[in-house]
């Protein structure tokens, strides 16, 4: 009979085609046309707080002037003191406001006259950064406002003014409506959004003893002129009329107060009285300075001192332990920085905001803290990053997800807070929970990958197992060549009638050695079950013809010549059961693995997360803008600073992106 050769597997390991996290970008075309028009671009990480330095004297675009004698006085018929400067104030000198936008004059990039002056003082309303001198001449600055307004109105972004874009720009400001009747978010509509601005402001105090009519007469010179720095009503809340604390709220407007800044809300930890006369530091309170879209402007005070969190932990151990415990944290360590035990409290306030299913994103997630953090060559104030990969030998999957927060994560928080007066916090929560609202996105995409790596990792082990069982059953399948030829040797030296009277045992050995052979060379799923039925059957007819020989003629040389030979069938049996058993778990595997890729597909759209997409699609059809400056930068960060602020802030969401609140409020960012 020919030789049984069975040849080793020669299988690599099926290591899944997977790289670490990388950022997470859209596709071209289509919806990301659409973002791209409100402002989105590609990019990921949550840069440190901006630090805007302001001097002792306002920034304003152009000189300032008074454009009426009539006196500016307050209203005491409403519960917040009201600067109403001259209704009459210029705004359109050159009467291009009454020429229809089909028919003005198209400008661009070297343009002059009375329409760029126009068009300057409209993209000044409209909030251009920085302000532009309205000099009638459509220089680079011009020309990048342009830009900038096309891309966040959903225009054609070619920085030509032409009917659509004059349009657009006659149209309403940002946020607001003349009078001072602030009107914020409304539907969500195109350009409706005010704007979160955390940067840390730095400006000198009053001196002492400023007298209210000091900061008023600044802010009078900033509402008047052609392109006034402030709208027509200045409030200031929470304050008592004439004391220290209102002279600072009306610093902080006459300091604050310029067109870049229309249309946002920031909240300082700030000066709000002169220091005592007996020593001591001046008194600060948590302030917010609102201004709208056409530049009215209210600072409320809500409280004193900066936002603080309770003393939950009793120690750092404590700490540690407990946030482990309460957010299934894999770890929360020290990097190159070490954790405060007031900065845990901090992070325990911020995550105790959390849903259970938000919370549910941080499980085996690190936290660690870091003295400072890149993304990208920029330095954040945190991240959070997924990697997966396989080891060396492609047997264990290595899945990590981390949480970093810099020191400039809470470096601000004596200067900034977020939320209102019930709920105000300090400005690092809005770092953490933005972070969390990284986690939230990729949370079911993290957890496929991970299964998926780990379904690629058995594929290997069993892999292996399947090619180390090829080597045992070959080995055997030698042997019993060698034993059946010794045999075979043996047996033709019979007589002819001792040939005949083993003919039957040897030939059920002869069946036996094929179906051996057939069950060791099986790669066949389809066939696995037959072909060790068959070898099983084969070795049972094999005992019964050698039973039947022992019976007919017990001391027949057969008996014992093939004996060695039946005993490495035997052995070809065991091993070629065990190789078809590691075939069928290695194809179990391989299934399993496919089935894990599908599952990381099913997570994902043009290589977003799904959560990502429906994000995406919800703002761009109900027109919301980014919330923030740096939502601005992609739609993952978008959807970041949106969590942030919906956990942080929902008071400011609320009112600021109504149909955004009820997205989250309603679960939509967990589907």
């Amino acid at each position: 009979m020919p030789e049984l050769d069975a040849k080793k597997a020669e299988v690599k390991p099926d290591q899944p085609a997977r790289k670490p996290d990388a950022p997470i970008v859209g596709g071209k075309g289509g919806l990301t046309q659409k973002l791209m028009g409100l402002g989105y671009e590609a990019g990921r990480s949550l840069l440190s707080p901006n630090r805007g330095d302001v001097g002792s004297e306002p920034v304003v675009s152009g000189p300032e002037t008074i454009g009426s004698d009539q006196a500016v006085v307050p209203d005491d018929s409403k519960s917040s003191d009201a600067l109403q400067p001259d209704p009459k104030t210029d705004v359109d000198a050159t009467g291009v406001a009454a020429i229809p936008p089909q028919k003005r004059r198209m400008i661009r990039l070297g343009s002059r006259g009375r329409e760029v002056t126009y068009a300057q003082e409209r993209l000044n309303a409209h909030g251009a950064t920085p302000p532009l001198g309205v000099d009638g001449i459509f220089g680079k600055l011009t020309r990048r406002a342009a830009l900038d307004y096309q891309n966040s109105h959903a225009l054609s972004a070619d920085a030509i003014i032409g009917p659509k874009t004059w349009a657009s720009l006659d149209g309403p400001t940002r946020v607001g409506t003349s009078g001072g009747q602030t009107k914020v978010g409304g539907g969500g509509g195109p350009g409706s959004t005010m704007l979160y601005d955390n940067s840390d402001y730095t400006f000198p105090p009053p001196p002492p003893g400023t007298k209210r009519d000091v900061p008023i007469a600044e802010i009078k010179k900033k509402q008047a002129g052609k392109s006034p720095e402030l709208g027509k009503t200045i409030k200031v809340e929470g304050v008592a009329k004439n004391t220290e604390a209102e002279v600072h709220l009306y610093w902080i407007i006459a300091r604050l107060g310029r067109r870049s800044r229309w249309a946002s809300e920031v909240d300082l930890v700030t000066q709000v009285g002169f220091p005592p006369k007996t020593g001591g530091p001046a008194p600060k309170g948590r302030v917010t300075l609102r201004i709208d879209g056409q530049g009215n402007a209210t600072a409320s005070l809500l409280g004193s001192g900066a936002a603080t969190v309770a003393a939950t932990f009793t120690s750092k151990a404590d700490g540690i332990k407990r946030l482990k415990a309460s957010f299934g944290f894999a770890d929360v360590k020290d990097g190159d920085a070490s954790f405060t035990l007031d900065e845990l409290n901090k992070v325990q306030a911020a995550l105790s905001r959390l849903s259970s299913g938000e919370a549910s994103a941080l499980r085996g997630v690190v936290l660690k803290r870091m003295r400072a953090v890149m993304e990208d060559g920029k330095a954040s104030a945190g991240v959070f990053k997924t990697e997966h990969s396989l080891s060396a030998d492609g047997k264990t999957a290595i899945s990590t997800a981390e949480l970093l927060l810099a020191d400039s994560a809470f470096s601000s928080d004596m200067k900034n807070f977020i939320g209102g007066a019930a709920n105000a916090a300090p400005i690092s929560f809005q770092t953490i929970l933005h972070e969390v609202g990284h986690a939230v996105e990729e949370a079911e995409r993290y957890k496929a990958r991970v299964a998926e790596f780990e379904a690629g990792a058995e594929v290997n082990r069993k892999v292996e197992v399947f090619n180390q069982a090829v080597g045992t059953a070959n080995d055997s399948l030698n042997e019993l060549n060698k034993a059946w030829n010794d045999a075979r040797t043996l047996f033709n030296a019979y007589k002819n009638a001792q040939k005949k009277t083993a003919y039957s045992y040897v030939k059920a050995m002869d069946v036996a050695n094929t179906k051996l052979g057939a069950l060791i060379r099986n790669r066949s799923v389809g066939q696995r079950s037959k072909v060790e039925h068959d070898a099983r059957q084969a070795i049972a007819l094999r005992d019964a013809r050698k039973a039947a020989l022992a019976k007919a003629s017990p001391g027949h040389a057969a008996l014992s010549d093939f004996q060695n030979a039946s005993s490495r069938q035997d052995d070809s049996l065991k091993e070629g059961l065990k190789l078809s058993a590691a075939d069928a778990d290695w194809e179990a595997a391989k299934s399993k693995h496919s089935a894990a890729k599908k599952a990381v597909a099913a997570t994902e759209t043009g290589g977003d997360t799904k959560r990502l997409k429906r994000f995406a699609a919800f703002v761009a059809r109900e027109k919301i803008p980014p919330l923030t400056n740096y939502a601005k930068t992609k739609t993952s960060e978008f959807y970041a600073e949106a969590f942030s602020l919906w956990r942080a802030d929902p008071e400011y969401l609320k009112l600021a992106a109504p149909k955004l609140f009820t997205w989250f409020a309603t679960g939509e960012h967990l589907k």
